[in-house]
């Protein structure tokens, strides 16, 4: 055995697309002992929960990160690299209003829904201030309430007016547009394509 495993004490994987971290640890000959997850067991998509059975038949504990999903269902709004798509964007946003003009900060809702979600055994959420950590730790221990659950209902049907609610390929599918404009040879876009569809013509000499 490599000394680097005979070192190690656990070993966890991180991504996005939860149909690649299935697949890694049914491939593996190494037990896997974590996943960790993010964006995927929110307010806007709640895959991560179809996978529970899965993971935890496989002995392999599960980590939900990022329940704001980046920061769009929250009022401070999602980064400028955010690769969610702008309709995707522009509703997260009328959430945000929607739960505003109530005197709910949406980011409180997205907490709790999401760890009130069966079969995660970590949920992990970030702060910059003392501040936020502690009314992070007040939402999320307190279940929501009869007018936050019936908000949480309207918040939720509104955002299923989305058809797509979330990002998977997106970032790859751009990198392959990129590559198929720039002046890269025809053989290294298709090296490099994959299952993933090009939007944009190739460019042409």
């Amino acid at each position: 055995m490599p000394e680097c495993l005979r070192r190690r004490k656990y070993i966890g994987v991180s991504g996005y697309p939860l149909s690649t971290l299935r697949r890694v640890v049914e491939l593996t000959d190494v037990h896997v002992d974590v996943v960790l997850s993010y964006c995927r067991c929110t307010l806007l998509d709640r895959e991560l929960v179809d996978y529970v059975p899965f993971f935890k038949s496989k002995g392999v504990g599960i980590i939900n990160s990022s329940l704001t999903a980046m920061r769009l269902l929250s009022s401070s709004g999602p980064p400028q690299w955010h690769p969610a798509s702008s309709q995707l964007k522009r509703v997260c946003q009328e959430a945000v209003q929607l739960a505003k003009d109530r005197g709910v900060e949406l980011a409180s809702l997205a907490v709790q829904y999401s760890v009130g979600s069966p079969g995660i055994d970590t949920h992990l959420l970030g702060c910059d201030n003392v501040l936020v950590l502690d009314q992070i730790f007040k939402v999320a221990t307190n279940p929501p309430d009869q007018l936050q659950q019936q908000l949480i209902e309207e918040v939720l049907t509104l955002l299923r007016t989305v058809r797509v609610r979330h990002w998977e390929g997106a970032e790859i599918g751009d990198y392959l547009n990129a590559l198929a404009l720039s002046n890269k040879p025809p053989d290294a876009v298709k090296r490099y394509s994959g299952n993933f569809p090009l939007v944009h013509e190739q460019k042409t000499a």
